[in-house]
Protein backbone atom coordinates (compact mmCIF):
# COMPACT_ATOMS: atom_id res chain seq x y z
CA UNK A 1 0.00 0.00 0.00
CA UNK A 2 1.63 3.24 -1.17
CA UNK A 3 0.03 5.24 1.60
CA UNK A 4 1.00 5.78 5.25
CA UNK A 5 -1.51 3.77 7.27
CA UNK A 6 -1.87 3.70 11.07
CA UNK A 7 -1.95 0.21 12.50
CA UNK A 8 -5.21 0.66 14.43
CA UNK A 9 -7.26 3.22 16.31
CA UNK A 10 -8.03 2.77 19.99
CA UNK A 11 -11.28 4.56 20.83
CA UNK A 12 -12.48 5.43 24.33
CA UNK A 13 -15.77 7.13 25.13
CA UNK A 14 -16.58 8.49 28.58
CA UNK A 15 -20.02 9.26 29.97
CA UNK A 16 -19.44 12.87 30.98
CA UNK A 17 -22.30 15.20 31.79
CA UNK A 18 -20.31 18.43 31.51
CA UNK A 19 -17.60 19.95 29.28
CA UNK A 20 -13.97 19.45 30.26
CA UNK A 21 -11.75 22.22 31.64
CA UNK A 22 -8.31 22.76 33.17
CA UNK A 23 -6.73 20.66 30.42
CA UNK A 24 -2.99 20.03 30.73
CA UNK A 25 -0.59 17.71 28.95
CA UNK A 26 3.07 16.95 29.51
CA UNK A 27 5.87 14.70 28.24
CA UNK A 28 8.44 13.40 30.71
CA UNK A 29 11.43 12.78 28.48
CA UNK A 30 13.31 11.04 31.31
CA UNK A 31 10.70 8.28 31.25
CA UNK A 32 9.04 8.73 27.84
CA UNK A 33 5.71 9.03 29.64
CA UNK A 34 2.87 11.22 28.32
CA UNK A 35 0.38 12.59 30.84
CA UNK A 36 -2.93 14.33 30.17
CA UNK A 37 -5.09 15.73 32.96
CA UNK A 38 -8.41 17.58 32.89
CA UNK A 39 -11.52 18.22 34.97
CA UNK A 40 -15.15 17.40 34.19
CA UNK A 41 -17.38 18.90 36.86
CA UNK A 42 -16.08 17.45 40.13
CA UNK A 43 -14.19 14.67 38.35
CA UNK A 44 -10.42 15.01 37.92
CA UNK A 45 -9.17 12.68 35.20
CA UNK A 46 -5.58 11.59 34.54
CA UNK A 47 -4.44 9.60 31.49
CA UNK A 48 -0.89 8.29 31.20
CA UNK A 49 0.83 6.37 28.40
CA UNK A 50 4.26 5.14 27.38
CA UNK A 51 5.75 2.62 24.94
CA UNK A 52 7.61 0.01 26.97
CA UNK A 53 11.20 -0.71 25.97
CA UNK A 54 11.14 -3.70 28.32
CA UNK A 55 8.02 -5.42 26.96
CA UNK A 56 7.55 -3.98 23.45
CA UNK A 57 3.99 -2.84 24.10
CA UNK A 58 1.96 0.30 24.78
CA UNK A 59 0.92 0.77 28.42
CA UNK A 60 -2.01 3.09 29.15
CA UNK A 61 -3.58 4.05 32.45
CA UNK A 62 -6.65 6.12 33.21
CA UNK A 63 -7.53 7.33 36.70
CA UNK A 64 -10.31 9.43 38.14
CA UNK A 65 -11.01 10.68 41.65
CA UNK A 66 -14.58 9.38 41.21
CA UNK A 67 -16.03 6.23 39.71
CA UNK A 68 -17.25 6.69 36.12
CA UNK A 69 -18.70 4.71 33.21
CA UNK A 70 -16.83 4.42 29.93
CA UNK A 71 -16.22 2.10 27.00
CA UNK A 72 -13.28 1.16 24.80
CA UNK A 73 -12.86 -0.54 21.41
CA UNK A 74 -10.49 -1.00 18.46
CA UNK A 75 -11.31 0.03 14.90
CA UNK A 76 -9.88 0.42 11.43
CA UNK A 77 -8.39 3.93 10.99
CA UNK A 78 -10.65 6.31 9.08
CA UNK A 79 -9.36 7.51 5.72
CA UNK A 80 -8.59 11.22 5.49
CA UNK A 81 -10.08 11.64 2.00
CA UNK A 82 -11.86 9.78 -0.83
CA UNK A 83 -8.61 8.75 -2.50
CA UNK A 84 -7.22 7.26 0.71
CA UNK A 85 -10.53 5.49 1.36
CA UNK A 86 -10.40 3.84 -2.07
CA UNK A 87 -6.80 2.74 -1.54
CA UNK A 88 -7.58 1.14 1.81
CA UNK A 89 -10.76 -0.70 0.78
CA UNK A 90 -8.92 -4.02 0.35
CA UNK A 91 -7.41 -3.68 3.81
CA UNK A 92 -10.75 -2.84 5.40
CA UNK A 93 -12.35 -5.96 3.92
CA UNK A 94 -9.76 -8.12 5.72
CA UNK A 95 -10.33 -6.61 9.18
CA UNK A 96 -11.33 -8.93 12.00
CA UNK A 97 -12.16 -7.61 15.48
CA UNK A 98 -13.11 -9.86 18.38
CA UNK A 99 -13.44 -9.55 22.15
CA UNK A 100 -13.03 -12.12 24.91
CA UNK A 101 -13.26 -11.53 28.65
CA UNK A 102 -10.79 -8.68 29.29
CA UNK A 103 -9.11 -8.71 25.86
CA UNK A 104 -9.63 -7.23 22.39
CA UNK A 105 -8.14 -8.67 19.18
CA UNK A 106 -7.59 -6.75 15.93
CA UNK A 107 -6.32 -8.44 12.73
CA UNK A 108 -5.79 -7.06 9.23
CA UNK A 109 -3.84 -8.00 6.10
CA UNK A 110 -1.90 -5.65 3.85
CA UNK A 111 -1.98 -5.97 0.06
CA UNK A 112 1.53 -7.46 0.13
CA UNK A 113 0.35 -10.37 2.26
CA UNK A 114 1.68 -9.05 5.57
CA UNK A 115 -0.64 -9.70 8.51
CA UNK A 116 -0.73 -7.01 11.15
CA UNK A 117 -2.79 -5.84 14.09
CA UNK A 118 -2.71 -5.87 17.86
CA UNK A 119 -3.97 -7.52 21.00
CA UNK A 120 -5.19 -5.53 23.98
CA UNK A 121 -5.70 -6.59 27.57
CA UNK A 122 -7.07 -4.80 30.61
CA UNK A 123 -4.55 -6.04 33.18
CA UNK A 124 -6.01 -4.23 36.17
CA UNK A 125 -9.01 -2.11 37.08
CA UNK A 126 -10.65 -0.73 40.20
CA UNK A 127 -14.42 -0.44 40.27
CA UNK A 128 -17.74 -2.21 40.03
CA UNK A 129 -17.66 -4.15 36.78
CA UNK A 130 -16.24 -4.67 33.28
CA UNK A 131 -18.22 -6.48 30.60
CA UNK A 132 -17.76 -7.44 26.95
CA UNK A 133 -20.49 -6.59 24.47
CA UNK A 134 -20.52 -6.03 20.70
CA UNK A 135 -16.71 -6.26 20.43
CA UNK A 136 -16.30 -3.52 23.04
CA UNK A 137 -15.25 -3.34 26.68
CA UNK A 138 -17.67 -1.52 28.98
CA UNK A 139 -16.57 -0.22 32.38
CA UNK A 140 -19.17 0.46 35.07
CA UNK A 141 -18.30 2.57 38.09
CA UNK A 142 -14.56 2.27 37.46
CA UNK A 143 -12.05 4.76 38.89
CA UNK A 144 -8.83 3.24 37.53
CA UNK A 145 -7.78 0.92 34.70
CA UNK A 146 -4.46 -0.19 33.21
CA UNK A 147 -4.36 -1.39 29.60
CA UNK A 148 -1.54 -2.93 27.56
CA UNK A 149 -1.63 -3.03 23.76
CA UNK A 150 0.77 -5.30 21.89
CA UNK A 151 1.16 -4.67 18.10
CA UNK A 152 2.43 -7.13 15.51
CA UNK A 153 3.32 -7.13 11.80
CA UNK A 154 4.49 -10.42 10.31
CA UNK A 155 4.46 -11.91 6.82
CA UNK A 156 5.93 -15.39 7.27
CA UNK A 157 5.23 -16.33 10.90
CA UNK A 158 2.14 -14.28 11.75
CA UNK A 159 0.23 -17.09 13.46
CA UNK A 160 3.22 -18.04 15.60
CA UNK A 161 3.79 -14.41 16.59
CA UNK A 162 0.16 -13.96 17.57
CA UNK A 163 0.26 -17.06 19.76
CA UNK A 164 3.37 -15.71 21.48
CA UNK A 165 1.68 -12.37 22.13
CA UNK A 166 -1.46 -14.06 23.42
CA UNK A 167 0.56 -16.26 25.79
CA UNK A 168 2.44 -13.19 27.00
CA UNK A 169 -0.74 -11.20 27.62
CA UNK A 170 -2.42 -14.05 29.48
CA UNK A 171 0.37 -13.90 32.07
CA UNK A 172 0.17 -10.13 32.57
CA UNK A 173 -1.50 -8.73 35.68
CA UNK A 174 1.01 -6.15 36.92
CA UNK A 175 0.29 -2.58 37.94
CA UNK A 176 1.04 0.44 35.76
CA UNK A 177 3.88 1.39 38.11
CA UNK A 178 5.53 -2.02 37.69
CA UNK A 179 5.50 -1.77 33.88
CA UNK A 180 6.82 1.80 34.08
CA UNK A 181 9.67 0.78 36.40
CA UNK A 182 10.72 -2.00 34.01
CA UNK A 183 10.68 0.45 31.10
CA UNK A 184 12.52 3.30 32.86
CA UNK A 185 15.38 0.96 33.81
CA UNK A 186 16.17 0.74 30.07
CA UNK A 187 14.99 4.14 28.86
CA UNK A 188 16.64 6.48 31.39
CA UNK A 189 20.26 5.37 30.74
CA UNK A 190 19.71 5.88 27.01
CA UNK A 191 18.19 9.30 27.54
CA UNK A 192 21.07 10.36 29.78
CA UNK A 193 23.76 8.93 27.50
CA UNK A 194 24.14 12.35 25.83
CA UNK A 195 23.76 15.83 27.34
CA UNK A 196 23.61 19.18 25.55
CA UNK A 197 23.67 22.46 27.48
CA UNK A 198 23.50 25.82 25.74
CA UNK A 199 23.81 28.02 28.79
CA UNK A 200 20.35 28.10 30.33
CA UNK A 201 20.32 27.77 34.10
CA UNK A 202 16.56 27.10 34.24
CA UNK A 203 15.76 23.44 33.83
CA UNK A 204 12.45 23.06 35.65
CA UNK A 205 9.76 23.95 33.09
CA UNK A 206 7.46 21.46 31.39
CA UNK A 207 7.76 20.92 27.65
CA UNK A 208 4.26 22.28 27.15
CA UNK A 209 5.05 25.53 28.99
CA UNK A 210 8.22 26.01 26.96
CA UNK A 211 6.28 25.42 23.72
CA UNK A 212 3.58 27.90 24.73
CA UNK A 213 6.29 30.48 25.47
CA UNK A 214 7.77 29.81 22.03
CA UNK A 215 4.39 30.31 20.35
CA UNK A 216 4.26 33.74 21.99
CA UNK A 217 7.65 34.60 20.53
CA UNK A 218 9.89 33.82 23.52
CA UNK A 219 12.08 30.81 22.76
CA UNK A 220 14.10 29.68 25.78
CA UNK A 221 17.32 27.76 25.25
CA UNK A 222 16.00 25.27 27.80
CA UNK A 223 13.73 23.76 25.15
CA UNK A 224 16.67 23.61 22.72
CA UNK A 225 18.57 21.63 25.32
CA UNK A 226 15.67 19.18 25.59
CA UNK A 227 15.20 18.90 21.85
Amino acid sequence: LSLPQPLVELEARFDYNAPFEKYMRALNMETGEITVTYSVGEKRVSRKLFVSRANGCVVWQIQCNQAMDWQMWLRFPEAENAEAKKMTESLYSSVSITAKENMLFYHCQNDNGMKYGCMLKVVHYSGDDMIVEDRKLFFKGVSQATVILYPFAEKENADKKQRQIYDFLCKQNNSYETYLKQHVALHRPLFRSAILKLGSSRQNHSNEQLLFNGYRGKVDVEILNKL
